[in-house]
């Protein structure tokens, strides 16, 4: 099955009073590369995370989006800060004496300044936390691998039909090949009786024939070309990451084609390599989607 790096997940739930949001993306990459913004006070679950993505993700890189809120009143903690709330004090009572304004001091006025009281969460129990998150993150997982297999059906059948062209193009470069031999005999005996040479030693155009026969062969190359084509084939049916395999096989099909080209002295040949060329290339550019 096809799988594309491209795709999007997303998912949120709410456990004991805790919520999770949780969003990531994947785009093209040769290598799996995680990245996460979480709150600090999680980041010690940061490997778990990357370890659950790749067990889904074999390549591609992919952005984590996580957003988690604690609701629990007993979590909370209120904390007061003396030193600053005297601080305070002091700063106000000598400007009252300074000024000679009524000292009107009131707790209610100190606790509106900075820092003198806080409101913290409690450290978080991290086991509880990740069940939360591993739920959430296999829902987005879930989420992810379906648009994943979808655009990877897409690719599937584009290959495929680019397959269909390059077989193709590949049997009329084979019928034209079966003769191309004998065309050349009969060209070279029309130049020699131009030249008045029609009686020329049978032997040496013989000759010559089988060193233009040894130099612009390509049925080895085509033979090759027909067994990449089943291994594509092969290939895009398979349950597992494909995605290096179809780029070496790329390369291959395009040295195949550029010996090809070398090789040819028939126009018609060269111009339906040139089209197999062609589809190779946008075999290639679409390879680079696929994990």
């Amino acid at each position: 099955m096809i799988k594309s790096m491209t795709g999007f997940g997303k998912a949120s739930d709410v456990l004991d009073g805790r919520s999770l949001d949780l969003e990531f993306k994947s785009v093209n990459s040769r290598y799996l590369d995680i990245n996460i913004r979480m709150p600090k006070a999680l980041m010690a679950l940061e490997d778990r995370i990357k370890k659950q993505l790749g067990s889904g993700i074999a390549r591609g890189k992919v952005d984590v989006f996580l957003t988690y809120r604690n609701h629990n009143e007993n979590d909370l903690e209120v904390r007061v800060n003396e030193g600053a709330a005297r601080k305070y004090v002091e700063a106000l009572r000598q400007l009252t004496q300074e000024l000679g304004i009524v000292d009107d001091i009131a707790s209610s006025f100190l606790l509106k300044l900075d820092n003198v009281i806080t409101l913290e969460e409690k450290t978080e129990d991290l086991d509880r936390v990740w069940e939360l998150i591993s739920g959430v993150l296999g829902k987005a997982m879930t989420n992810h691998e379906a648009m994943r297999r979808a655009e990877g059906e897409n690719l599937k059948r584009d290959l495929l039909e680019k397959r269909g062209v390059i077989l193709e193009k590949l049997g009329l470069i084979a019928r034209l090949a079966e003769g191309m031999t004998q065309r050349y005999r009969e060209k070279l005996r029309e130049r020699l009786a131009e030249l008045d040479q029609l009686y020329a030693d049978d032997d040496r155009i013989a000759q010559e024939v089988a060193l233009y026969a040894d130099r612009a062969s390509i049925d080895e190359e085509i033979t090759r070309l027909y067994s990449h084509m089943d291994q594509l084939k092969d290939l895009v049916n398979l349950e597992e990451p494909i995605g290096r395999k179809l780029d070496f096989l790329a390369q291959e099909m395009n040295r195949e084609a550029n010996t090809m080209a070398s090789k040819s002295v028939d126009l018609e040949i060269t111009s339906l390599v040139l089209d197999i060329k062609n589809e190779i290339e946008k075999i290639r550019e679409q390879i680079q989607n696929i994990e």
